[in-house]
């Protein structure tokens, strides 16, 4: 009799600090206080051991705001002026009549990009940058800063396991879905930019894969109504640009010529991308099973090494098996700014090069996931991430070698940095040689828009509480 197959897995972290109903039935807490999700929504009690004084104290105060916060959040309630000049937020007196809470929230989320600025890590994060044009449309439509709101109550959430924070973000969420929906319903090209802002947004917030899938097919929409016209006249250009050069430019950059055939990636042609990315998911996993050892005193870096390393590592048991992974479960854990594989904003900077080059492997992993998964590469979600990589590229042609703690020694660059190379280069083959078959074919449509406008038909995403 044949032996049974190897069931994979992706691999989960473990809840050493669960409430004793879920560490009973043997599943996964979340850890929200003072009553878990799960125990809540099956209608169990929910019991968390003793926790010393000094642990409850810590948690208690987790999501306590400074006072000059506080005085900045009072001040902007009162006369409408944001407390980051530097965003360009526009001033408004009203704020859609949101209370201490909701501003503290919008406070969280501006500041990230204040960080980012003063690490100058934009340009490693140039899907940030989104975000900070819906907050500056946020001041005057209510349901693109219900949307943003949502990204730090998400976020607060995650961390501190605070049930009232998180029914804040269903609480906002369902604010935001609405609001957008009203927006749709009317859409037109005076509206199209906070539609499109909103989308965005929500679209890195969604909880499950099937949500995800679904927000994404509507921000896709939405792109498509738009259509080029409307695109390079929005608001959005700014950022929209560089994934509209990046892509329309046939120029393949070509990587240094190496004398080991193990770690270059074969040639890309239509015909022979199944080779490729069979190359690529391999050189992935060992790479990244490389970072998780290199980075196994950095929690959340690991982590994520070894979430990416699984996810590849899927993929490609599937694709040998002549069998189709759903992509969007797969990627789900990686497209979400909230999660547990999300890098903290503030460790993203050039005095962290393991930090750089584990969203360099993480953007490249979705790269070449959407070379096995054409669907993936809708709403900018590749465009964006290989801009991104351009930045991290052209920042490590200077960083000869990376000092590692674990290892005891210093890796050159440009190993650690092998497979987010062949990655871009495959990929930019790839979608080059697809245009031109396309357009001997007589079929070839713009590879980042689409021609004409169509209509779109609210609602296009649901609200699940």
């Amino acid at each position: 009799m044949a032996a049974p197959s190897t069931v994979l897995r992706r691999s989960q972290g473990k809840s050493k600090n669960g409430c004793k109903t879920c560490v009973g039935r043997r599943i996964r807490c979340d850890q929200a206080k003072p009553a878990c999700q799960k125990c809540t929504r099956s209608g169990r009690e929910c019991i968390y051991a003793s926790v010393p004084g000094e642990a409850l104290s810590e948690h208690a105060t987790s999501m306590a705001w400074l006072d000059d916060i506080d005085g900045s959040c009072q001040a902007w309630r009162d006369t409408g002026e944001t407390p980051f000049p530097i965003l360009m937020v526009p001033s408004s007196l009203d704020w859609h009549g949101l209370d201490a809470r909701g501003l503290r929230y919008f406070y969280y989320i501006a500041s990230l990009g204040d960080v980012l600025d003063r690490n100058n890590s934009r340009h490693f994060c140039l899907w940030w940058m989104g975000y900070d044009l819906g907050l500056q449309m946020a001041a005057s439509i209510d349901y693109v800063a219900y949307a943003h709101i949502l990204v730090a109550a998400n976020r607060l959430g995650r961390v501190t396991k605070l049930a009232s924070v998180m029914e804040d973000a269903q609480h906002y969420q369902g604010l935001a879905i609405k609001g957008l929906r009203r927006a749709l319903a009317s859409f037109s090209k005076e509206n199209a930019d906070a539609v499109l802002g909103a989308s965005i947004s929500l679209m890195n917030q969604q909880q499950t894969p099937a949500e995800w899938q679904r927000v994404t097919q509507g921000t896709a929409a939405v792109i498509k109504a738009m259509g080029p016209a409307w695109i390079k006249t929005s608001s959005h250009w700014p950022v929209l640009k560089h994934i509209y050069h990046a892509t329309e430019s046939t120029t393949v950059v070509k990587s240094e010529p190496s004398a080991d055939p193990k770690t270059t990636c074969p040639m890309v042609t239509v015909q022979s991308v199944g080779a490729a990315v069979e190359f690529l998911l391999d050189q992935g996993v060992t790479a990244l099973n490389r970072l998780a050892t290199c980075t196994r005193a950095r929690k959340e870096l690991c982590t994520t090494a070894r979430g990416l390393a699984d996810m590849l590592r899927l993929a490609h048991a599937k694709h040998q098996a002549g069998q189709k992974h759903d992509p969007f479960w797969l990627a789900h854990p990686f497209c979400e700014l909230t999660n547990r594989e999300a890098i903290s904003f503030t460790d993203i900077h050039a005095s962290n090069p393991f930090v750089l080059v584990i969203l360099a492997h993480m953007y490249s992993a979705l790269v070449v996931l959407s070379m096995l998964y054409p669907e993936l590469d809708t709403a900018w979600f590749i465009g964006i991430r290989l801009h991104s990589l351009d930045g991290l590229a052209r920042y490590f042609r200077t960083v000869a070698a990376i000092d590692c703690e674990v290892c005891r020694e210093a890796h050159n660059s440009h190993e650690l940095l092998a497979f987010p190379c062949n990655a871009m280069q495959a990929y930019r083959q790839w979608r080059r040689d697809q245009h031109s078959v396309l357009s001997q074919e007589g079929h070839c449509e713009s590879l980042v828009g689409v021609d004409h406008k169509q209509s779109i038909s609210a609602p296009v995403w649901k609200c699940h509480p």
